[in-house]
Protein backbone atom coordinates (compact mmCIF):
# COMPACT_ATOMS: atom_id res chain seq x y z
CA UNK A 1 0.00 0.00 0.00
CA UNK A 2 1.44 3.35 -0.97
CA UNK A 3 0.69 6.17 1.40
CA UNK A 4 0.02 9.74 0.40
CA UNK A 5 2.77 11.78 2.03
CA UNK A 6 5.94 10.94 3.94
CA UNK A 7 8.05 13.44 5.81
CA UNK A 8 10.43 13.43 2.82
CA UNK A 9 7.56 14.61 0.61
CA UNK A 10 6.21 16.87 3.35
CA UNK A 11 9.40 18.92 3.28
CA UNK A 12 9.26 19.29 -0.51
CA UNK A 13 5.70 20.64 -0.27
CA UNK A 14 7.04 23.77 1.41
CA UNK A 15 10.18 24.44 -0.62
CA UNK A 16 13.76 24.96 0.46
CA UNK A 17 16.28 27.76 0.35
CA UNK A 18 19.77 27.23 -1.02
CA UNK A 19 21.71 27.77 2.21
CA UNK A 20 22.80 24.74 4.25
CA UNK A 21 22.01 24.96 7.93
CA UNK A 22 24.90 24.83 10.40
CA UNK A 23 22.87 23.89 13.47
CA UNK A 24 19.25 22.94 13.85
CA UNK A 25 17.14 22.47 16.95
CA UNK A 26 14.32 19.88 16.87
CA UNK A 27 11.77 22.69 17.17
CA UNK A 28 12.99 24.12 13.86
CA UNK A 29 11.84 20.91 12.16
CA UNK A 30 8.18 21.46 12.96
CA UNK A 31 6.08 22.08 9.84
CA UNK A 32 2.62 23.65 9.67
CA UNK A 33 1.45 24.58 6.19
CA UNK A 34 -1.91 24.61 4.46
CA UNK A 35 -2.55 20.84 4.26
CA UNK A 36 0.50 19.36 5.99
CA UNK A 37 1.74 19.10 9.54
CA UNK A 38 4.94 17.63 10.94
CA UNK A 39 5.61 17.41 14.67
CA UNK A 40 8.98 18.10 16.22
CA UNK A 41 11.12 14.96 15.69
CA UNK A 42 12.03 12.72 18.61
CA UNK A 43 15.37 11.00 19.15
CA UNK A 44 14.91 7.21 19.36
CA UNK A 45 18.61 6.56 20.01
CA UNK A 46 21.09 4.67 17.87
CA UNK A 47 20.88 7.13 14.97
CA UNK A 48 17.09 6.82 14.64
CA UNK A 49 14.49 9.57 14.75
CA UNK A 50 10.69 9.53 14.85
CA UNK A 51 8.34 12.12 13.44
CA UNK A 52 4.55 12.22 13.41
CA UNK A 53 3.12 13.77 10.25
CA UNK A 54 -0.29 14.38 8.76
CA UNK A 55 -1.81 15.47 5.48
CA UNK A 56 -5.38 16.59 4.88
CA UNK A 57 -7.30 17.67 1.81
CA UNK A 58 -10.86 17.67 0.58
CA UNK A 59 -10.95 13.87 0.19
CA UNK A 60 -8.29 12.59 2.55
CA UNK A 61 -7.10 12.84 6.14
CA UNK A 62 -3.92 10.84 6.79
CA UNK A 63 -1.76 10.49 9.92
CA UNK A 64 1.63 8.77 9.90
CA UNK A 65 4.59 7.92 12.07
CA UNK A 66 7.92 8.10 10.24
CA UNK A 67 11.02 6.38 11.63
CA UNK A 68 14.25 7.33 9.87
CA UNK A 69 17.72 5.82 10.12
CA UNK A 70 19.94 8.88 9.89
CA UNK A 71 22.95 6.79 8.86
CA UNK A 72 21.40 5.23 5.74
CA UNK A 73 18.49 7.56 4.98
CA UNK A 74 16.12 4.60 5.13
CA UNK A 75 12.67 5.44 6.39
CA UNK A 76 9.68 3.38 7.48
CA UNK A 77 6.26 5.02 7.56
CA UNK A 78 3.53 3.51 9.71
CA UNK A 79 -0.06 4.45 8.87
CA UNK A 80 -1.72 5.58 12.10
CA UNK A 81 -5.15 6.58 10.81
CA UNK A 82 -6.82 7.99 7.76
CA UNK A 83 -8.76 7.41 4.62
CA UNK A 84 -7.57 7.52 1.04
CA UNK A 85 -10.08 9.25 -1.19
CA UNK A 86 -13.84 9.25 -1.30
CA UNK A 87 -14.35 5.47 -1.72
CA UNK A 88 -12.14 4.28 1.12
CA UNK A 89 -13.42 3.75 4.62
CA UNK A 90 -11.74 5.63 7.42
CA UNK A 91 -9.62 3.52 9.75
CA UNK A 92 -7.72 4.06 12.95
CA UNK A 93 -4.72 1.87 13.81
CA UNK A 94 -3.48 4.25 16.52
CA UNK A 95 -3.65 1.65 19.30
CA UNK A 96 -1.69 -0.87 17.23
CA UNK A 97 0.87 1.72 16.12
CA UNK A 98 1.38 2.69 19.77
CA UNK A 99 1.96 -1.00 20.64
CA UNK A 100 4.55 -1.22 17.86
CA UNK A 101 6.37 1.90 19.08
CA UNK A 102 6.37 0.70 22.71
CA UNK A 103 7.81 -2.69 21.72
CA UNK A 104 10.32 -0.97 19.42
CA UNK A 105 11.79 0.95 22.38
CA UNK A 106 13.16 -2.35 23.73
CA UNK A 107 14.93 -3.27 20.49
CA UNK A 108 18.23 -5.10 20.61
CA UNK A 109 18.96 -5.68 16.97
CA UNK A 110 21.46 -4.81 14.28
CA UNK A 111 18.61 -4.09 11.83
CA UNK A 112 16.13 -1.88 13.68
CA UNK A 113 13.99 -0.96 10.67
CA UNK A 114 13.45 -4.62 9.75
CA UNK A 115 12.48 -5.22 13.37
CA UNK A 116 10.05 -2.28 13.21
CA UNK A 117 8.47 -3.78 10.08
CA UNK A 118 8.10 -7.17 11.78
CA UNK A 119 6.44 -5.57 14.80
CA UNK A 120 4.08 -3.63 12.54
CA UNK A 121 3.18 -6.78 10.62
CA UNK A 122 2.36 -8.58 13.90
CA UNK A 123 -0.02 -5.73 14.77
CA UNK A 124 -1.60 -5.47 11.29
CA UNK A 125 -0.13 -2.03 10.64
CA UNK A 126 0.77 -1.15 7.04
CA UNK A 127 4.37 0.03 6.47
CA UNK A 128 5.85 1.95 3.58
CA UNK A 129 9.61 1.88 2.91
CA UNK A 130 11.53 4.79 1.46
CA UNK A 131 15.13 5.93 1.16
CA UNK A 132 16.16 9.54 0.94
CA UNK A 133 19.40 10.93 -0.43
CA UNK A 134 18.80 14.16 1.50
CA UNK A 135 19.50 14.68 5.18
CA UNK A 136 16.30 14.91 7.26
CA UNK A 137 15.83 17.91 9.54
CA UNK A 138 15.54 15.66 12.62
CA UNK A 139 18.75 13.89 11.66
CA UNK A 140 20.48 17.26 11.34
CA UNK A 141 19.22 18.20 14.82
CA UNK A 142 20.13 14.96 16.61
CA UNK A 143 22.75 13.20 14.44
CA UNK A 144 24.53 15.68 12.14
CA UNK A 145 27.62 13.47 12.14
CA UNK A 146 25.65 10.69 10.39
CA UNK A 147 24.88 12.63 7.18
CA UNK A 148 27.44 10.67 5.18
CA UNK A 149 26.95 11.10 1.42
CA UNK A 150 23.43 12.53 1.68
CA UNK A 151 22.91 16.14 0.62
CA UNK A 152 22.84 18.57 3.53
CA UNK A 153 19.53 19.62 5.09
CA UNK A 154 18.39 23.07 3.98
CA UNK A 155 16.17 25.50 5.84
CA UNK A 156 12.53 25.10 4.92
CA UNK A 157 11.04 28.48 4.14
CA UNK A 158 7.24 28.44 4.45
CA UNK A 159 6.84 32.15 3.80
Amino acid sequence: MAFGVSSVALMSVVGCTNAPVRSVSPGMCRVDVLHSHGDEPKDLGGGLIRRDTSFASFSTDEHYVDVTDCRSGEQRTLMRRGNFGEDDRPFDHSVNVDKVLIAFQDRDTSNPLAYLEALAEEQGVAVQSDVTSEEECGCRAYYPELRGGKSSYHIVDAR
